[in-house]
């Protein structure tokens, strides 16, 4: 939460932020942060994320979305299953792919998913 607010000019501060992982899972890997922030930001705003959106990502505290591992086979993976807009760093972009979107900042992927959900950010 301090990331957005700090790098995204999200007011998060003055909240109580839960986040609630269903059915046992325990989240150990840093790949979840973008999604966690994307979700953030979605409840802020109000506006849904496309149910289309496939993201990944580590958040550094300057902001920075950095890769994760297996990137490309996790990309390869949504893909095969039908998602077709993925937000990724843009270190794991390989080739260009339409859907493809990829990342160096977390202020440039909120913005990426506001043109999504047709708002200007």
């Amino acid at each position: 939460a301090a990331v957005l607010e700090r790098h995204a000019k999200i007011p998060l501060s003055e909240r109580d932020i839960y986040v609630n992982v269903g059915g046992g899972i325990k989240l150990s890997e840093v790949s979840i942060e973008l999604p966690l922030a994307l979700a953030l930001y979605s409840a802020v705003t109000g506006k849904s994320l496309p149910a289309s959106l496939v993201s990944m990502g580590e958040l550094s505290l300057a902001g920075e979305v950095r890769p994760v591992s297996f990137g490309d086979k996790r990309i390869k993976g949504a893909l095969s299953m039908g998602f077709d807009k993925l937000l990724v760093p843009s270190d794991l972009l390989k080739v260009e792919e339409k859907g493809l979107y990829g990342c160096d900042r977390i202020d440039e992927a909120l913005k990426i998913v506001a043109r999504m959900v047709g708002e200007e950010s």
